[in-house]
């Protein structure tokens, strides 16, 4: 399992047989940069069955605009490396587009 997050506030809270990845550190912002980097943890590490993103927002700052096209480009990547990939997004309902409605998991 990996981790992704921007800052290290996660350090004591995820256990330590999970990768936690801090994007800070890497310099990722946006949508293009991190479904790059994400592309990379499944391509370099066959051993990955999860990868959790953790406040999607704060790493892409676009926010909504690009969330739709993003979360596609990550849905074929989760089948083709055979990884399920998490975001957690905070946003109401109505502001997520229904095309991602439709395919997710909300808490």
């Amino acid at each position: 399992m990996v981790v992704i997050e921007k800052g290290a506030k996660l350090t004591y809270d995820v256990t330590h047989k999970a990768r936690l990845i801090d994007t800070e550190q890497y310099l990722i912002q946006g949508y293009d940069m991190l479904f790059g980097f994400i592309s990379g943890i499944c391509a370099g590490n066959y051993d990955v069955t999860d990868i959790l993103v953790d406040s999607t927002f704060k790493i892409c700052p676009d926010a909504i605009d690009g969330l739709e096209a993003f979360t596609k480009k990550l849905q074929e990547l989760s089948e083709t490396a055979s990884t399920n990939i998490v975001l957690l997004i905070s946003a109401s309902e109505d502001e997520i587009p229904e095309s991602i409605n439709a395919v997710c998991q909300k808490v």
